[in-house]
């Protein structure tokens, strides 16, 4: 599980790469400026292609100062601070990072992000995120494998997360651990974890 996770998380920083490298004209300005609408033209198509063939779930650009400027998944939802540690660790050291944060409805992503520079100034970031589940779901086939992934409940705001499993059709149950819920599953019974 942990080399599927350190891969994908690999995959996402070369994605991210790729595009800041494919965009090194157009994408600082658009950063520095603040741009969402011209951010969200310019990535559009990209976004919509990363999300069918590779399930990508976010595609976020971020300011110098944490303010999110444009979620592509939700492109409404914007101006409040980011302060997920893989954004916080690259704010840090200049450098692109990946790892598996845990959101309040009780699901794992793994993020990527990245720094745009402009003559060696970081002028912004953009953020990949790839839901936990995707991964969980690829490794059954090939390994035989039955995971359970548990998110502890003192961090997850009940309403939402039991509002989501009906979205998703899942019938995990709140109240079926003590104190964690079922993030993310091959299919298995938790009667006996």
């Amino acid at each position: 599980f942990h080399k599927s996770v350190a891969l994908q998380g690999a995959h996402l920083r070369a994605v991210l790469g790729g595009v800041v490298d494919a965009e090194a004209q157009a994408l600082p300005p658009l950063l520095r400026r603040g741009d969402a609408a011209g951010l969200f033209r310019m990535h559009k198509e990209l976004y919509r292609n990363l999300h069918r063939d590779y399930g990508v779930s976010s595609l976020n650009f971020i300011d110098t100062q944490g303010v999110c400027l444009l979620r592509m998944h939700d492109p409404a939802r914007r101006g409040d601070i980011i302060t997920r540690t893989t954004f916080l660790r690259t704010q840090h050291t200049g450098r692109s990072v990946s790892g598996v944060e845990l959101g309040p409805l009780g699901f794992f992503t793994l993020r990527a992000v990245q720094p745009v520079l402009r003559s060696g100034v970081c002028v912004g970031y953009v953020e990949i995120g790839m839901d936990l589940d995707d991964i969980v779901q690829g490794l059954r086939p090939d390994q035989h494998t039955e995971l359970a992934v548990l998110a502890p409940k003192a961090f997850i705001e009940r309403m939402a997360w039991e509002r989501r499993m009906v979205q998703e059709n899942r019938n995990d149950a709140w109240d079926a651990l003590p104190d964690e819920v079922v993030a993310d599953s091959t299919p298995v019974s938790y009667t006996h974890l």
